[in-house]
């Protein structure tokens, strides 16, 4: 397992990540390193909802990638808060272990229909 980064060298990254070869996204992403408050849907019918706050590591057109230090799954919702604005509906599609205490979570952007 790679060793987690400094808070400092996470805040620091900033503009266009690079593009891994072979890379098929339709939009590019870009560093987008801040905190978001989060309300956190359960998955199934298990508790209620939970708010924390989580970090995010980058944004696109599309979705935003996170940090957070419970596993979610795949087809869990959770309303963002990102700077201030109003919440964005985004829904997990994938969940990682990054280190002992953190997992990357990878989420797209869902209209409220």
């Amino acid at each position: 397992m790679a060793k987690p980064e400094s808070m400092e060298e996470f805040f620091r990254k900033s503009g266009l990540l690079p593009i891994p070869q072979g890379d098929v996204r339709r939009f590019p992403r870009f560093y987008f390193r801040s905190v978001a408050e989060a309300t956190i849907h359960p998955f199934g019918k298990a508790q209620e909802a939970s708010q924390c706050f989580l970090l995010t590591r980058d944004l696109s057109r599309n979705g935003v990638s996170l940090l957070h230090n419970t596993q979610l799954f795949p087809g869990q919702r959770l309303e963002l808060t990102l700077n201030g604005q109003e919440p964005r509906l985004v829904v997990v599609v994938w969940c990682k272990l990054q280190s002992p205490s953190d997992y990357v979570v990878g989420c797209k952007f869902v209209s409220r229909d």
